[in-house]
């Protein structure tokens, strides 16, 4: 008989299952055999992405582009990175450097030295993060088109790079054009016809704030995440969140490379519930007509 931590026996209740444990668990064969595809597109992802960052990092030196943000840093080497460009910034203010300020919203702090002295500092970490922003923003678009091989043509190429200049709030002069250039393949375009292409996106956006959705969803990470990461976790946790809204927008929801960013924001500290509400949250402001200033 059958004691109540002893399960019954096959049979001892009438007939012999039907079913084996490897209908329910899967054959252990398969599920190794998965596992190691799975290990295997994570691997080769991890790869192009390195691969990548490499070649952009020297394409960037190239031309001669200085960035606060470089690609493959850890965080503390970006912290690093960031702390010596805000000492330098700091400097240029001392010398009588103020392009980085807003020298209206100082005057409040005419005759208070050390508010003064804490409102520069404050407004240079805060140019610094946008900065950083910006610049993660170009790369990781030059990265996704690198990774999808695609070729566009002459008119996309220049509208694409019009915007990203914008976005960095440079010029067809800036060294980040020649980069640009090279790096998003296909056809050369001119400096000129990029600068015409950069005059119109500004003057359509005078109708509404061509940042709106940006700026509302980094709202978003800071309020779900309270306020705790940095300036390039922020923008990492921007980048993988668009990534994985992108790809369940197109039914790609699945192999390695979705596994692998979802990894990633957990080693960061967010938690499922978190990362499904920042993928929402993105689709549901992507989906918002812009608004037109009043």
């Amino acid at each position: 008989m059958a004691g109540i931590d002893q399960p019954p026996r096959n049979g001892q209740f009438g007939k012999e299952p039907d079913w084996e444990w490897s209908e329910i668990l899967g054959d252990p064969d398969d599920m190794d055999t998965e596992l190691a595809a799975l290990v295997e597109k994570a691997e080769r992802a991890s790869e192009i992405r390195d691969n990548v960052a490499f070649w952009i990092n020297n394409m960037l030196e190239k031309h001669g582009v200085n960035t606060i943000y470089q690609l493959g840093l850890s965080d503390e080497e970006s912290s690093k990175r960031e702390d010596a460009v805000f000492e330098v910034y700091r400097q240029d203010v001392e010398n009588g450097d103020f392009s980085k300020l807003d020298i209206s919203a100082l005057d409040e702090c005419r005759g208070d030295e050390l508010a003064l002295a804490e409102a520069i500092d404050l407004q240079l970490q805060v140019y610094i993060e946008k900065r950083i922003a910006s610049e993660m923003f170009v790369m990781m678009c030059v990265s996704t088109e690198l990774d999808s091989q695609r070729v566009m043509d002459g008119t996309e190429k220049t509208d694409i790079i019009a915007d990203h200049l914008l976005v960095l709030d440079e010029t067809s002069r800036s060294p980040w054009f020649g980069f640009l250039n090279e790096a998003l393949g296909g056809e050369d375009v001119s400096s000129g016809r990029v600068e015409k292409a950069m005059n119109a996106q500004a003057a359509a956006n005078k109708t509404g704030d061509p940042y709106e959705k940006s700026r509302e969803f980094y709202d978003r990470i800071f309020m779900e995440t309270g306020g705790g990461l940095s300036a390039v976790q922020t923008a990492l946790v921007a980048y993988d969140i668009a990534g994985l809204a992108m790809k369940e927008m197109t039914d790609q929801a699945s192999g390695g490379e979705y596994a692998y960013c979802i990894e990633k924001l957990q080693s960061i500290g967010l938690s499922d519930e978190q990362i499904t509400t920042l993928i929402a949250a993105y689709k549901e402001i992507m989906r918002k007509p812009p608004k037109a200033e009043e």
